[in-house]
C-alpha cells in the first residue's frame, strides 16, 4: 500500500484521494464481515476504564497496525466494533431486485433571483424483502440537462434558520444536484419504535441497526437509485444532515465507501464530539451522554450502548474511531459558537485527532471543522444548518473536486481568528498512542 500512495501523482487532488481509497478498499474485499462473527466484543463491564481516547490502531489481537497495507483489515474491524457497540448490524445495500424507484413529479425550478433553468423532480423509492414492501421518497433539484451530476444528499434537514431552501439553490447555481429524503420515512424518530415494529426494520429482521443507523443506511438505496436515473456522478458525491441527522450522515459514510465527501453538521459524540475530551465549562460539558439518551432517545442506538450508562471511558471508541473510519476521504464537520446542544472542544478535538489519521493517509489537509459564528448575516444563531454551512460544503466541494480556490468559507480556526477555539497547546488531544511510525 506504501509503494501504491508513493506511485500516485495524479495532479488532481480529489482523484488522488479517491485512489488512495479505492485502494484501501480494493485490498479489504473479501473482509466484509458481520459485526460480532469473527471478533469476541467483551461486555461493557469487562472493557477497561481508559480516561484516553482508544486507539484505533489496536487491533484485536493487541498488536498495533504497523503499515498502510494493515489498514483494510483493521478498518473491517472497526466497523464491526462500532456495531457491536453503537449502531447495532447494519444490512447490505438492497439487491437490484429488492430496489425500485418511481418519478412522483417533475416541474421547472430556477434559483431565486437567477436565471438558471433547472428541475425539481419527486421520486418514491420502494424495497421488496422478505415478503414485505417499505417505500420512502426524496425530491431532487438539479440543472435542466439530464446528466450526472456531483450531488449532495440531506436527510430531512432540521431547517431552523429564515432560508429553508438556500442548499438547494445555492446548489443548482452553482452545478450540483441537491437531494433531499425525509428520513422519518425510512425509520420513524419515536422512542415507542426501539423495538423495530415499524419502519425499514421488519424488512431486515435479522440486523439489529437501530435508527440512527438506519437513517445512515438510506443513503445507499438513494444513491443506487440516483445511479440507475443516471443522475449522478458517482465520483462526487457528498452526504450531510444536521445533528441526530449529523450522526446519520456520519454513519452513511462510515458504511459506503462510494461517498466521496462527509459532511455532518452538530452532530454530537456520534460525529466529530470527542466523549471524553471537552470543556466542563462549556454545554453538555459533563453529561453522561448514554444516560442522557437512554431517557430520551433509546430508538437511537443499539442497546449494547446503553450498557455504558454511568461508565462512559469504557467506549472501546471514541471521535478518532470515527474519523478513521471515514479516511482517507474528505470530512466536514460542523458547529457554532453558542450552539447550546454540543461542546466546542470537543469538536475541535475529534477534528485534530482526526488530521493525525488523515496525515498518516497522506490527506491531513481534508480533515476539517468550519465554525460559525453566534450570528451572522444570513439570521442563523446557534444550533443550526442554513446557508453559512452549505457555502462551506460547496466550497469545500469546489476545493476538491474541481480544484477550484478554496473561498471565503474559513476552516479549523474559530470566527474572527486565524487559529483554533481552544489552544492546542493548551488542551493537547488526550490520547497515549501516535499514529504507526511517528515517534511515541
Amino acid at each position: 500500500m506504501a509503494v501504491i500512495m508513493k506511485e500516485l501523482c495524479f495532479t488532481n487532488l480529489a482523484q488522488n484521494i479517491r485512489s488512495i481509497a479505492f485502494a484501501f478498499l480494493a485490498m479489504g474485499l473479501g473482509l466484509n464481515l458481520l459485526a460480532g462473527s469473527a471478533y469476541r466484543f467483551p461486555e461493557a463491564n469487562e472493557l477497561p476504564d481508559n480516561a484516553y481516547h482508544p486507539d484505533p490502531f489496536l487491533k484485536p489481537d493487541g498488536t498495533r497496525v504497523s503499515s498502510l497495507e494493515e489498514w483494510p483489515e483493521q478498518r473491517e474491524y472497526l466497523k464491526a466494533l462500532v456495531q457491536r457497540y453503537l449502531y447495532g448490524t447494519v444490512p447490505p445495500r438492497p439487491t437490484s431486485d429488492e430496489l425500485s424507484v418511481e418519478r412522483l413529479f417533475d416541474t421547472k425550478y430556477s434559483p431565486p433571483n437567477s436565471t438558471i433553468k433547472g428541475r425539481k423532480q419527486g421520486y418514491r423509492i420502494t424495497i421488496e424483502r422478505n415478503g414485505l414492501t417499505h417505500s420512502f421518497t426524496f425530491n431532487l433539484w438539479r440543472p435542466a440537462d439530464e446528466k450526472r451530476y456531483p450531488t449532495l444528499i440531506n436527510n430531512a434537514p432540521e431547517h431552523g434558520h429564515p432560508d429553508p431552501t438556500y442548499s438547494m439553490a445555492e446548489g443548482v447555481r452553482r452545478g450540483y444536484a441537491v437531494v433531499e429524503f425525509e428520513r422519518s420515512q425510512v425509520a420513524p424518530d419515536e422512542k415507542s419504535n426501539v423495538g423495530r415494529e415499524s419502519g425499514i426494520f421488519p424488512l431486515y429482521p435479522e440486523y439489529e441497526f437501530q435508527t440512527i443507523a438506519a437513517w445512515g443506511w438510506a443513503y445507499q438505496p438513494i444513491i443506487d437509485a440516483l445511479d440507475r436515473l443516471g443522475l449522478v456522478d458517482m465520483e462526487k458525491i457528498i452526504v450531510t444532515g444536521h445533528s441526530r441527522g449529523g450522526q446519520a450522515a456520519m454513519a452513511g459514510g462510515i458504511f459506503d465507501e462510494r461517498i466521496a465527501i462527509v459532511a455532518p453538521s452538530t452532530g454530537g459524540p456520534f460525529s466529530l464530539g470527542s466523549t471524553r475530551q471537552r470543556d466542563p465549562e462549556g454545554y453538555r460539558g459533563t453529561m453522561d451522554y448514554a444516560e442522557n439518551f437512554e431517557r430520551k432517545n433509546t430508538h437511537w442506538y443499539h442497546a449494547h450502548y446503553f450498557e455504558f450508562v454511568g461508565q462512559q471511558n469504557k467506549q472501546p471508541w471514541d471521535a478518532p474511531t470515527l474519523a478513521a473510519l471515514i479516511a482517507p476521504r474528505p470530512l466536514i464537520n460542523f458547529n457554532a459558537l453558542g450552539d447550546r446542544i454540543n461542546n466546542a472542544l470537543a469538536h475541535e478535538v475529534g477534528i485534530r485527532a482526526g488530521m493525525e489519521i488523515y496525515g498518516w493517509m497522506g490527506a491531513e489537509d481534508w480533515c476539517r471543522i468550519h465554525w460559525r459564528g453566534s450570528e451572522n448575516e444570513y439570521g442563523q444563531k446557534g444550533h443550526d444548518q442554513g446557508p453559512e454551512e452549505f457555502n462551506a460544503i460547496y466550497d469545500y466541494a469546489d476545493e476538491f473536486f474541481f480544484g477550484k480556490p478554496s473561498g471565503p468559507s474559513t476552516y479549523n480556526q474559530a470566527p474572527g481568528s486565524d487559529t483554533w477555539t481552544f489552544d492546542p497547546e493548551k488542551y493537547p488531544v488526550l490520547k497515549d498512542w501516535s499514529v504507526p511510525g511517528s515517534a511515541d
